[in-house]
């Protein structure tokens, strides 16, 4: 996969060795955060937010096994939920049946890496790597919605908290991390996700208990069917465990039905493209896929791997297959799987290899191309002789990362027959494949190479149902660098509005300062004091807006109303933060090549500046780092930064580097900007990931190459 997921850990992790001389303390106790305070300090507030669903169907269960602990060395748990009293699904009554969730969240293996998610630089914190700020109870959602939509919601549920960082994989204790610059600095984290599936089994077969002891569950030992998903990194729980954890429950019970579901994880094929075969020494995707096999999957993590693959794979020299998801999902996962892919994931075009697929839709097409040879997998498999039953399949053009914990992403339409126009939800087609229904594989048409960009399906904004006389228009407020729908937005920041009939036709703002009426238009903002502002315009349209969210807004949830000069208002609402920061990407999307500039400084103080992206396609422009002692800055663009307080915090390829700024740009409303150092050491690196956080808020992840 070339400088794909597989690059961006195998980097990360140089320096990931073991037997050293040297004795390192572990990460929880090494002041590896710099002047900020570090998570595991005495005394320090618990502001970490584990993202759980609030709630109280499912409650927390302690892992007794010592081998159970995540990087911090904090005990692993679980949260279930009992199966419904009586209740039945299509194929009769669910009280010995049971679904597992392995929840997500990336990883990491060496030294910077692992600082960034600890320090909280980039889109995690703590709370993946530790169980310190879990609640007691969380909401069922998803896949675990208690709903009569949901033919799983009423099984026995576990949902099973990442805190390993290991894609569930590893199986080392005190793992080494060292500095690649100083190799007298290190510290330790425990790589145990294989460890912590197997303490889940070991105490669910005994039975889970409350605190005072009662039972929560029935034991394991009686199940009848299990239903074993993961999604993100999560999918490591079933692709790397579910044929060595259904081996070990039927060996006791040959009747057990046990099927996996994989939510992402499939991204474009890199292997051969160069035109050398994996496991020539030459070939880029050769190189880089053993360097993070060697490095990371056994240096750093230890990682139990599938083990028919490896076996495989032996006489060949080709073991470092076994660390890539997509290859171990199509050839060796014998165990039935229903896979959900989104052709325009964002974290998978982040990790994709523009040598190879140079635009958004390219990659796209990859991710198809990949997702139909896992449909015929029957036939072409490696291992195809070892398996059974036909995967089910859902893959769409929704530009979503994951689904099924959502409850939209799970129970609403996301994707549309060819054949038929018949709009399928992730449920539906994962219940008919478990059920022995029909369809069961649903890729949609493959994208188009024209435009660059793919449009999404318009299913994708679709919702659960709800019964009753439809909703009225409303009007739905995002960043305009990020698109996150959901997330806040920040006073004075530039946001997008979405909705229909916002005007009569499209205008465009062409002076200084911004009109609060365009093409007849206007945009009234009410904060959660009750004060109304008419929002500054830059942009109409029928169904779009862009507008300055005006300076002032009191934080909470804000009233937003379009009155167009024709045709009822539109109204929706939006939460609003002091800081919600966004960074602009060249695609215009939130996501890929930053749209920025680097500046370089020669020796003799004179200064070259160049664009990180090219206009004409978005596509990133390589940044060359110069000669020994010239340094190279990043000059950066985003929106609703300007409200910081306690500081910005920022890494490069996973490297911590300083900030300067943000600060308002000064010539355009809203826009904000700050300025990064590149270290020398990212030198040929090609692609890295800019991770950005503000006030311990992440930003969406954009990315610059390294030459």
């Amino acid at each position: 996969m070339g400088r794909t997921f597989l690059a961006v850990i195998a980097l990360l992790a140089i320096g990931a060795t073991a037997g050293l001389a040297q004795t390192f303390r572990p990460i929880n106790q090494t002041p590896v955060c710099g002047p900020r305070t570090d998570p595991a300090a005495p005394g320090n507030p618990d502001r970490y937010r584990p993202g759980l669903p609030p709630g109280t169907d499912l409650v927390k269960v302690e892992l007794r096994s010592p081998d159970a602990i995540c990087n911090d060395g904090s005990r692993a748990v679980i949260y279930v939920r009992r199966a419904t009293a009586g209740a039945r699904d299509p194929q009769g009554p669910v009280a010995n049946k049971w679904v597992f969730e392995f929840k997500g969240g990336g990883a990491c293996g060496g030294f910077d890496g692992c600082i960034e998610r600890w320090c909280g630089v980039g889109g995690y914190d703590p709370s993946v790597m530790s169980t310190r700020w879990t609640p007691d109870t969380i909401g069922g959602s998803g896949i675990h919605l208690r709903d009569p939509r949901n033919h799983f919601g009423d099984w026995n549920q576990v949902y099973a908290y990442y805190c390993s960082s290991d894609s569930w994989a590893g199986r080392k204790p005190d793992s080494p991390l060292i500095d690649p610059d100083d190799r007298s600095r290190g510290y330790t984290v425990h790589f145990m996700g294989s460890r912590i599936v197997d303490a889940i089994i070991d105490q669910l077969e005994q039975g889970a208990t409350d605190r005072a002891g009662a039972p929560l569950l029935p034991r394991l030992t009686d199940a009848t069917e299990i239903l074993f998903a993961g999604w993100s990194a999560g999918g490591g729980g079933p692709r790397n465990n579910a044929d060595r954890i259904s081996g070990r429950l039927k060996a006791r019970n040959a009747n057990l039905k046990f099927w996996a579901a994989v939510d992402a994880g499939i991204i474009p094929d890199e292997a051969g493209l160069s035109g050398l075969p994996p496991g020539n020494p030459m070939d880029p995707y050769t190189q880089t896929a053993s360097t993070f096999y060697q490095e990371v999957s056994i240096g750093a993590h230890n990682a139990l791997l599938d083990e028919s693959c490896l076996e495989f794979h032996r006489a060949g020299g080709t073991q470092f297959l076994c660390a890539d998801p997509a290859h171990v999902s199509r050839h060796h996962l014998t165990t039935p799987a229903f896979q959900r892919q989104d052709y325009m994931d964002p974290l998978a075009l982040q990790r994709v290899n523009r040598t190879y697929f140079p635009t958004v839709a390219a990659a796209a097409q990859g991710m198809w191309d990949n997702m139909n040879l896992l449909r015929n997998m029957l036939t072409n498999a490696e291992e195809a002789r070892n398996m059974t039953n036909a995967p089910g399949l859902i893959g769409n053009l929704c530009g979503d990362h994951v689904a099924m914990q959502n409850n939209d992403g799970f129970h609403a339409p996301r994707v549309r027959s060819p054949a038929t126009s018949q709009a399928y939800t992730f449920h539906e087609l994962l219940s008919n494949w478990y059920f022995g229904r029909q369809p069961v594989a649903e890729l949609g048409a493959r994208p188009p190479s024209s435009p660059a960009t793919p449009v999404k399906d318009p299913l994708c904004s679709a919702s659960i149902p709800t019964g009753g006389p439809p909703p009225p228009p409303t009007f739905s407020t995002v960043s305009s660098a990020s698109f996150d729908r959901g997330e806040p937005v920040a006073p004075e920041s530039i946001v997008a509005g979405f909705g229909t009939g916002l005007a009569a036709s499209t205008a465009l703002a062409t002076s200084l300062p911004l009109p609060t009426e365009l093409g007849g238009t206007r945009v009234n903002v009410t904060d959660s004091r009750g004060v109304t502002r008419a929002a500054p315009l830059f942009f109409v349209s029928p169904q779009q807006i862009n507008y300055l969210a005006p300076p002032g807004t009191a934080t909470g949830t804000a009233r937003v109303s379009v009155t167009p000069a024709s045709g009822p208002a539109v109204n929706g609402t939006v939460e609003v933060a002091p800081v919600a920061p966004g960074l602009y990407a060249a695609n215009a999307q939130g996501t890929g090549v930053a749209a920025g500039l680097f500046v370089r400084v020669a020796l003799d103080g004179t200064q070259t500046q160049g664009l990180l992206y090219d206009p004409a396609t978005s596509l990133a422009v390589p940044v060359d780092l110069g000669r020994p002692g010239e340094r190279v800055f990043l000059v950066l663009f985003g929106t609703g930064l300007r409200g910081v307080t306690r500081g910005a915090t920022a890494s490069v390829g996973g490297i911590v580097v300083s900030v300067l700024g943000p600060v308002p740009q000064g010539q355009f409303a809203g826009l904000d900007q700050f300025n990064l150092e590149l270290p020398r050491r990212l030198a040929g690196r090609g692609e890295v990931e800019i991770g950005f956080r503000v006030d311990e808020i992440p930003a969406n992840a954009v990315t610059v190459n390294i030459r």
